[in-house]
């Protein structure tokens, strides 16, 4: 699975140089730790129960839950399973006040179309 992961994911879009978490349990994987392994990932935890430490991941935590709280408010859906699509779109496909780009294309060296639903 590792060397799946690192010829299909780290080949089309590299991989990053430092692992900064929360000490959460999601990154402390098996899969994660023999990509560390094998890559020169150096790995940074955070104090646990102090999310100040973490500012930027926080911030762009309270951001992104920004988008399924609009859609679900603006549709009055409660369907989450489009809303998490419809939200992945839109933050995905939108401009970042600090680098000028959308995480699209910054990830995939290519703008994304974003199609307007029919009404």
């Amino acid at each position: 699975m590792t060397s799946l992961f690192i010829k299909e994911w780290v080949a089309r879009f590299d991989a990053y140089v430092v692992l900064h978490s929360d000490q959460g349990a999601a990154f402390g994987n098996r899969l994660l730790e023999e990509v560390r392994r094998m890559l020169p990932i150096h790995k940074m935890q955070t104090t646990p129960y102090h999310p100040q430490t973490n500012g930027l991941t926080e911030r762009s935590n309270r951001t992104i839950m920004t988008f399924p709280r609009a859609f679900m408010e603006r549709h009055q859906s409660d369907r989450r399973d489009e809303v998490v699509q419809q939200s992945r779109l839109a933050y995905r496909t939108s401009v970042h006040l600090t680098t000028g780009w959308t995480p699209s294309s910054v990830t995939l060296i290519f703008e994304t179309v974003t199609l307007s639903p029919p009404d």
